[in-house]
């Protein structure tokens, strides 16, 4: 599995506590393979990492969050940020792209925005015109509206 950068540096961080503890443990210490464990080398209750996730949520005074949420934030930001699909999707273990778009496919108006702007920039690179008017089409808006969303 892919880790960022701030990943590995965190988990080296978790390597070199694991050592100190394991060397302060001595005979106790109780070798699992695992990466998180307790300050003898036994797996970490399931339960502490979720109240530690609830401690969290408290601090950050958010109203909801579970690991799946973690899990469809992450998926959303990176989303969000230009991160392709297939990417985001593999990254989340899907087995397919399709359950990707259908649990994140929908787009912020931001993200519809900037599409659209992204766009109208690659057409007036190509030489096409995108001044508002058009030979033959009187000017505003057919459906008797002065502006949209966009102030148009």
């Amino acid at each position: 599995m892919p880790l960022s950068e701030l990943a590995v540096a965190l988990l080296r961080q978790v390597r070199q506590r694991t050592a100190f503890e394991r060397r302060q443990a001595m005979d106790l210490w109780v070798e699992t393979g695992f990466v998180f464990v307790t300050d003898i080398g036994e797996p970490i209750d399931p339960r502490n990492a979720l109240r530690a996730l609830e401690v969290a949520r408290r601090k950050a005074v958010l109203k909801e969050a579970n690991l799946h949420t973690l899990r469809h934030s992450a998926a959303s930001v990176m989303l969000t940020n230009g991160v392709p699909i297939p990417v985001v999707s593999k990254i989340l273990g899907h087995s397919g792209i399709s359950i990707t778009v259908d649990a994140y496919g929908h787009v912020s108006p931001e993200v519809s925005h900037e599409a659209l702007n992204v766009l109208a920039e690659a057409l007036s690179a190509e030489g096409v015109s995108t001044s508002a008017s058009t030979p033959g089409v009187k000017e505003g808006r057919p459906d008797g509206f002065d502006s949209d969303e966009n102030g148009l």
